[in-house]
């Protein structure tokens, strides 16, 4: 059964389920996509295997994980996930001048390791490092859960809810990308 013949909220549903489905094959399976991307608050995004669905910052200020039983704002995050997702972003997109997505597997304790060292440098409470591991830890958990990141057993990569992300967004992150240490840079 095709993902589009289902009733809108539902394929939404199952095309987070399978976190990638094929491109609609016609007009009509596009603008039932659309629809019932619209209708939950998320927007469609094409990746280079098909495409998902992701929260779109544009339409409110929420987006929503009912896996991990919230909603949550739309206002600045929590920097122990800022510098998890720095870290991740440094070591799976290793070279800016190209496309972020797909990016690269990473060993899982490689991004911890730079996670918290990053988390460490930029929170002097964060004085325990198996404190900073932990947050680090949960920070891949909370970031996986979003669809910034995906843990496939002991790596992890870049997430399609990245692909939602602009231009603009992207090329400020090429400025500062000397600013990020890499994994060589913390051994």
């Amino acid at each position: 059964m095709s993902v589009y013949t289902r009733p809108g909220p539902q394929i939404v549903a199952a095309i987070r389920a399978l976190g990638v489905a094929p491109p609609p094959a016609t007009s009509k399976d596009y603008i039932a996509l659309q629809d019932a991307a619209a209708g939950a608050r998320m927007r469609v995004v094409t990746v280079t295997d098909g495409i998902t669905v992701t929260h779109d910052p544009n339409t409110d200020g929420l987006w929503e994980a009912p896996e991990l039983g919230a909603a949550r704002g739309k206002g600045p995050a929590a920097d122990r996930l800022q510098t998890t997702l720095a870290a991740c972003l440094r070591l799976c997109w290793d070279d800016p001048d190209t496309p972020m997505l797909p990016g690269k597997s990473v060993p899982y304790n490689v991004v911890i390791d730079l996670a918290t060292y990053l988390r460490a440098a930029s929170d002097a409470s964060a004085s325990s490092a198996i404190g900073a591991t932990r947050h680090v830890v949960g920070s891949v958990r909370t970031l996986a859960h979003a669809g910034f990141l995906v843990q496939d057993d002991d790596q992890i990569r870049l997430g399609h809810a990245l692909g939602s992300w602009s231009e603009h967004d992207l090329n400020v992150l090429r400025q500062a990308w000397d600013r990020i240490p890499a994994a060589a840079d913390i051994a």
